[in-house]
């Protein structure tokens, strides 16, 4: 019995079948679509009305965390303005290392004064 089928009857069966599947679908599970769009009559909701519901608030509202300020950017602390001449600059940098020595400052110093003195020096071992 399968011998006398052709392959166009099969083809023709699937597509019959495949639309009278899906046009059962959409008949029975999009009635009122169907509905609102062949009502001749003027409506002021869409199409899909029960789909465009109300901006509904999934998520609570914003809250800062505990000790946290919000301040205007006026308020904000930036660092200090330096000058445009370079001199002034380093003029400045020096005056500020010899009024405040910090530990770092101090150990640069001290590396340059080794460097300086074992610059001489080609042994590894004696350096």
């Amino acid at each position: 019995m399968l011998s006398s089928i052709s392959w166009q009857h099969y083809l023709i069966a699937v597509v019959i079948i495949t639309i009278s599947y899906y046009l059962y679908v959409v008949l029975r599970y999009f009635q009122k679509e169907i509905e609102h769009l062949f009502n001749r009559k003027p409506q002021t909701a869409g199409i899909f009305s029960t789909a465009q519901s109300p901006n509904i608030s999934v998520m609570g509202q914003v809250k800062p965390d505990i000790g946290v300020t919000i301040g205007e950017t006026q308020n904000l602390p930036f660092a200090d303005v330096l000058p445009d001449d370079p001199k002034e600059e380093i003029t400045g940098l020096i005056r500020e290392t010899s009024i405040h020595t910090d530990p770092s400052s101090e150990l640069v110093s001290e590396a340059g004064t080794l460097i300086e003195a074992f610059r001489d020096v080609d042994d590894k071992q004696e350096l």
